[in-house]
């Protein structure tokens, strides 16, 4: 878990890398916002699954090609916009799920250590009733009848917490891993294998910009140490100063912007006049965290016209922070509330065209 670009899918990835590595079948899901009912997350996970199993065993020659064929036929029809579920055979997929599971891993474990499968953006499972239990139920019985499954997911911070009281398991059996920003540390450890890859190395103050504006944010270094070594790259250079990273400025804002900056805000705030206010007020302000009673009163927004649904959809688009010890809200970087500022600036408070 963790906030938005904070590396889940990055680790995501290298977990499918290390399995393969080890022989394992990997099976990565990918969810959509059509999905709504448990049969159609079961026959997406079903069908997601079978296939890799058949790459899998269609790689290893003729010796295998009795299994393979034998997944090529077991299939349930992917469910269709607007219908439910077309299956090959008169059967609940709900109540044989587990079963088809197990028949997988007859067919695959003679060959396959293990059977990964992994969900991103699991934050949508919460939006499937009975979703995560029925998961959580049908992996851990498969783990009882030696079905070596495992199933990863990932979403954003607090992905259990709206059903943690209902469903009190379910952080116990995923056990949560959160990923949090990058310490001054790893940032050094970061900037310092880089150097040792390309030979480039940057200035102490350089670093210390560097930690101070990424707060720590994995993907914001990246951005910054990959424009900082195009810049030191194009003048022929082997230590990046402070001037180099002035003249790396306009690129790594850039950078920020169209990949990681703008899409938050055209997300966060659409056409939402009363979000557009209050991300303007917030931005515009000299303090960098606010009370629910000081965004109310900065903005306008009251808690009767919606305001908490305006900062829980700002969360979400990952404009925005909460502090779940304190409450209060921020930007989820400095940088970013400088960006906002400027980037509503041109837009008056009545005005509903932001993202045209």
């Amino acid at each position: 878990m963790g906030e938005r670009g904070i590396g889940k899918t990055s680790l995501l990835r290298k977990f499918e890398s290390v399995a393969h590595q080890q022989g394992c079948i990997v099976a990565r899901v990918d969810l959509y916002p059509g999905i709504r009912q448990i049969e159609s997350l079961l026959a997406l996970i079903h069908e997601e699954l079978r296939n890799s199993c058949i790459s899998y065993y269609s790689s290893l020659g003729k010796k295998f090609e009795t299994a393979r064929r034998f997944l090529e036929n077991y299939s349930v029809t992917i469910p269709v916009v607007g219908g439910g579920i077309q299956k090959t055979q008169s059967e609940n997929l709900e109540t044989t799920f587990r079963d088809r599971l197990l028949v997988i891993w007859s067919k695959v474990q003679e060959r396959a250590p293990a059977v990964l499968v992994m969900i991103d953006e699991a934050e949508a499972l919460t939006y499937i009733p009975g979703a995560l239990e029925y998961l959580r139920n049908t992996f851990s019985r498969l783990g009882e009848k030696a079905a070596l499954y495992s199933l990863t997911i990932s979403g954003k911070s607090g992905l259990f917490q709206s059903v943690t009281e209902k469903f009190s398991p379910l952080e116990r059996f995923f056990a949560p891993i959160t990923l949090l920003p990058f310490t001054n540390h790893e940032i050094s450890e970061v900037l310092a294998k880089a150097s040792v890859r390309s030979g480039v190395k940057f200035d102490s103050k350089v670093e210390t910009d560097i930690t101070r504006d990424s707060e720590g944010q994995p993907y914001v270094v990246q951005i910054f140490g990959f424009r900082l070594y195009e810049e030191a790259s194009k003048q022929g250079i082997r230590v990046i100063t402070p001037h180099v990273l002035e003249q790396a400025k306009p690129e790594i804002q850039a950078s920020l912007a169209s990949q990681l900056f703008e899409r938050r805000i055209i997300e966060g705030v659409g056409r939402s006049k009363p979000k557009l206010r209050i991300m303007s007020k917030l931005a515009d302000s000299s303090k960098d965290a606010f009370s629910f009673s000081e965004i109310e009163k900065l903005s306008g927004v009251r808690k009767k016209e919606g305001l908490g649904v305006y900062l829980t959809q700002l969360v979400e688009a990952g404009c925005l922070r909460k502090d779940v010890g304190t409450g209060t809200y921020s930007f989820f970087l400095r940088i970013f509330k400088e960006f906002t500022s400027k980037r509503l600036a041109s837009y008056n408070i009545g005005q509903d065209n932001i993202g045209k």
